[in-house]
Formats: structure tokens, sequence, C-alpha cells
């Protein structure tokens, strides 16, 4: 094992410890007598623990009945009197798409570009002097 490995182990079981230990001594000092059942508690124990005090459960207030409104019919609308329903707007024309070259100068621009820039490299196998490293990338 490594020395990483027994550090790891070694805080794991410290924490372990601290919990076990922090739980009993919790369950001494009030979640329990901590003594047998035979046993009275000493008087030093029973002097340092505050006296327990037993709340009464609170009191739920509901708050008072809504009363109910009676129901009204609406009186319904004669035939000649109904509105027609809503049409859906006629949809709009699409814009045309977007040109990447809106003319000839950003055509000219690219072709520039292009020429200065060269080919990807990526491509290109990584050669030493001694000669290539890798085997070169083949595009799909």
């Amino acid at each position: 094992m490594s020395i990483e490995q027994l550090f790891f182990i070694a805080i794991f079981l410290a924490i372990a410890i601290f919990n076990f230990l922090r739980q009993a001594r919790r369950r001494r000092r009030g979640g329990g007598d901590g003594a047998p059942p035979g046993e009275e508690p000493r008087d030093d124990e029973a002097a340092e623990a505050p006296p327990r005090v037993v709340l009464p459960p609170p009191r739920v207030v509901l708050p008072p009945p809504v009363p109910e409104r009676p129901v009204v019919p609406r009186p319904r609308r004669a035939a000649e009197e109904r509105r027609p329903s809503p049409v859906a707007p006629a949809a709009r024309p699409r814009r045309a798409r977007r040109r990447l070259l809106r003319g000839h100068r950003d055509a000219r621009r690219g072709i520039v570009l292009i020429t200065v820039l060269g080919p990807c490299r990526g491509l290109e196998p990584l050669s030493t002097p001694e000669g290539p490293v890798i085997a070169p990338i083949a595009p799909r």
C-alpha cells in the first residue's frame, strides 16, 4: 500500500472513532441515563443535567370555513350574437437566408486570407528530423 492510501484509511478511521465517541458522550449526557437500569445516577451527574420540560403540543387553529357562493348560470347568447372564432394571423414570409459573401469584395478578401494562411497543419503528419512520429490523419 502506498502512503496516500494509508493516509486516507487513517483519516477514515479517525472520523469513524470521532463519531462513535461523540454519540457515546451524547448518550451519557442527555440521550439516556447511561447507567444500567438497576443503578441510580450519581449526584454530580444529576446536578449537571438540566431538568427536562415537557411541553404540550401546540394548538392548531383552523380558519373559519368560507361560505360557498351560489352558482348563477350565465345567460346564453343567441346564435346570431355569437362572434366567429378568431382566425390565426397569416404567416409572415420567411426571410431569405443570409449569404456568407455579400459581394465580390468579400469573396476577394476570403481568397486572400486562404492564400496567406495556407492549408490546415492538423492534417499533416507530425515530423522530426529523423522522420514522421505519428501516421498522418486520413481525411474522411
